[in-house]
């Protein structure tokens, strides 16, 4: 197996002089070896074309793609020793599964009929569908497509597989049990695996590292937890959870001996953990917190605000509240054994080591929230009511 390393890689549709859409900016990284990699993003941010710039489906304005040590941006797709799973499974359907999963190799011409029939067979015991290969395409559920269409990609013995989305088709409890399969199933082969996401519960449960987008160009490239605890600027911190963390405009003010946020609604008392990184006055700043990260106390303090619950969702384990400070409405995640009610207020503490501190301006990061200790308690258990 491979790693595979991209460059500069720019990808432009269009005619200069009729207008210009950049699809994929400036994109470099890395896929280590035996990597499974997960590009995520909103729809039109560029990561199915860049995986199909690296398939060859799509040809580079600029940069340069190496598969191992050779470069192979220029090559012939059929050339490039990388297999391919579709969105839409692509079987050929006046073939039976066998047939789908054997026509690449008699295209290519290097085995003979035997050797076809053994990968085959060997891809369908993987797959668990060796009592589908007759059948055809219509005549299968789409998780059976989707299997076979698995199993066409790992006949081939690429270097690399490409997934572009190839579970969005299938309903939620699917969905979930093929995931574990495709990880199973990359984790015993060890090849080298793209897979392109919207989801991102896919890419948080999926991916060794994930590489996300924007507007074509690559925000942050991390492990999960990482881009979860440590994400590079807002747009990441606001894509990867859910519910997104709340983001609270504020104000630096250090006229007093110590600083404060400064809000229409509220002002918040920091100490020297936010201190020693926001040390210019009247700065202005995005305050994210994410809903779990809140907690309830029984009275006010110098880090709390005190809301009204306007919609509560619960879900069971938790309860989601929805409130507004100043015109914005936020959410906060607490345990579903709290009882509450839509119209009661309560004093929401803010933790200032759960604080990610952004620049308004830049949106990138300035400070995220401390690493949890060990014995880190999460007091939510505890609640005050008024005005029920």
């Amino acid at each position: 197996m491979s790693s595979l390393r991209l460059e500069s890689i720019r990808k432009v549709f269009g005619d200069p002089n009729e207008g210009e859409i950049v699809a994929v900016d400036d994109v470099s990284m890395e896929i280590e070896d035996g990597e499974f990699m997960v590009l995520v993003g909103p729809s039109g941010s560029g990561k199915s074309t860049l995986l199909r710039l690296i398939s060859g489906l799509e040809t580079l304005t600029n940069g340069n793609l190496y598969l191992g040590d050779e470069e192979i941006g220029r090559t012939k797709p059929k050339n490039r020793d990388l297999a391919m799973v579709f969105q839409n499974y692509a079987l050929y359907p006046h073939l039976t599964a066998r047939g789908n999963m054997s026509f690449g190799l008699k295209m290519q011409g290097e085995l003979d009929e035997t050797e076809i029939a053994e990968r085959v067979d060997d891809a369908a015991d993987i797959m668990d569908i060796g009592h589908l290969l007759e059948k055809m395409p219509s005549e299968l559920s789409g998780g059976q497509q989707q299997r076979v269409a698995l199993g066409r990609a790992i006949v081939r013995n690429p270097e690399v597989f490409l997934m572009d989305e190839p579970l969005s088709n299938l309903d939620a409890k699917l969905r979930s049990q093929m995931r574990t399969e495709i990880q199973r199933l990359q984790s015993d082969l060890g090849v080298t695996t793209i897979y392109v996401t919207h989801d991102q519960t896919e890419a948080m449960t999926m991916g060794d590292r994930i590489a996300i987008m924007n507007h074509g160009e690559l925000q942050q490239v991390a492990t999960p937890l990482e881009a979860y605890y440590e994400p590079a600027n807002v747009f990441v911190a606001g894509f990867i959870g859910s519910p997104s963390m709340n983001f609270i405009p504020a104000t630096t003010d250090t006229s007093a001996d110590r600083l404060t946020l400064e809000h229409d609604a509220f002002s918040y008392g920091a100490s020297s953990v936010l201190g020693d990184e926001l040390t210019a006055d009247g700065r202005e700043i995005l305050v994210g917190i994410r809903p779990e990260d809140f907690d309830i106390v029984q009275s006010p303090t110098d880090t709390s605000v005190t809301v009204e619950i306007d919609v509560i969702e619960p879900l069971g384990k938790e309860h989601l509240l929805y409130f507004d400070i100043g015109q914005e409405t936020y959410t906060a995640s607490i345990p579903g054994y709290v009882q509450v009610e839509a119209g009661d207020r309560i004093h929401l503490e803010i933790p200032e080591q759960r604080i990610h501190v952004f620049d308004a301006e830049s949106r990138r990061t300035i400070k995220n929230r401390e690493p949890a200790s060990a014995d880190e308690a999460h007091p939510n258990g505890q609640l005050t009511i008024e005005d029920r």
